[in-house]
């Protein structure tokens, strides 16, 4: 998984202290930062623009919580990137 990260496993490992714990830390730091893009979004004047970007925003964080999978620790990262096209 730190290969595809372009990370060494050290790094990963400093972050995220055990593969099982990668998924939970993924979407810890995906969920605040769709907290702070909803102050961004708030403050838009424009409010079809305003839901738009925050409809945007739920359907990324939508398809990075299904391209992690927690069914076991050996089943890996599955990327869904074509997704988020």
């Amino acid at each position: 998984m730190a290969k595809e990260a372009g990370v060494g496993p050290a790094t990963m490992y400093r972050h995220v202290p055990t593969r099982e714990a990668l998924p939970a830390a993924v979407l810890r730091t995906r969920s605040g930062e769709l907290v702070a893009r909803r102050a961004e979004i708030a403050q838009l004047g424009d409010a079809a623009e305003a839901l738009r970007q925050w409809l945007r925003a739920i359907e990324v964080a939508r398809v990075i919580a299904r391209c992690v999978r927690i069914i076991s620790p050996t089943s890996g990262w599955v990327c869904c990137s074509a997704d988020l096209g």
